[in-house]
């Protein structure tokens, strides 16, 4: 698959085994260097919203996808953006 310059494809994570699995995986194209995503859906503690934390990782050529973080930090009420769902 070949993405444009800063952009990039995010998809439900079917292989999810463990809670400290990402939710989405995905990858994507950041100033010509390819990232793996993984996106974990939070949910803000004060309005009951929910939102994508997410994180890169430089994806190595010839190797397999990376596990994201053994425990995503907690989601704190600062991380809330404004995501319609």
């Amino acid at each position: 698959m070949k993405n444009d310059d800063n952009t990039g494809t995010l998809g439900r994570n079917k292989k999810k085994e463990k809670s400290t699995h990402p939710d989405h995986k995905g990858q994507c194209l950041i100033e010509g260097r390819p990232f793996w995503i993984s996106a974990y859906v939070n949910e803000n503690r004060e309005t009951g919203e929910k939102f994508f934390k997410l994180y890169f990782k430089p994806r190595e050529s010839n190797s397999a996808q990376p596990e994201p973080p053994a425990e995503p930090p907690p989601a704190s009420l600062d991380d809330a953006p404004e995501i319609p769902f």
